[in-house]
């Protein structure tokens, strides 16, 4: 069935995280953004599993030329487990030269809802 996809170059029309539909706030960040963002952006971490990192970290919506990473957390990120690992993830990214900015899922709506055209500028000062 793989080979069937790739040779008629199926792709399906809206991804998210890890072959999931794109999460509402996640499309509401993509289109206040701009065409520059973009989703799901793979970071490889030049890191072995055995050292505690997977291959790759994605990030939610990235502005690569900007290297500013902006990661839009829903309730899963609440946990004391879950937090260590957003921050792992901070670090490294940091580390690599990227501006991180951790947003719930309800902060995100409300910038988008109410800063309008200028959420790129205060999302570009807020990570730095």
């Amino acid at each position: 069935m793989s080979s069937t996809l790739k040779a008629i170059s199926h792709r399906p029309s809206v991804r998210g995280g890890n072959g999931r539909p794109m999460p509402a706030v996640q499309a509401m960040a993509m289109k206040a953004l701009g065409a520059e963002w973009v989703a799901e952006h793979v970071v490889k971490t030049l890191r072995k599993p055995k050292d505690g990192y997977p291959h790759h970290y994605k990030i939610d919506v990235a502005h690569p030329g900007k290297m500013i990473a902006l990661e839009l957390d829903g309730g899963s990120h609440g946990t004391l487990e879950r937090k260590a690992q957003d921050a792992k993830k901070d670090n490294l990214l940091r580390s690599f030269g990227w501006k991180v900015l951790r947003l719930s899922n309800a902060e995100a709506e409300s910038m988008f809802s109410t800063f309008g055209s200028e959420v790129t500028l205060r999302i570009s000062q807020a990570a730095s």
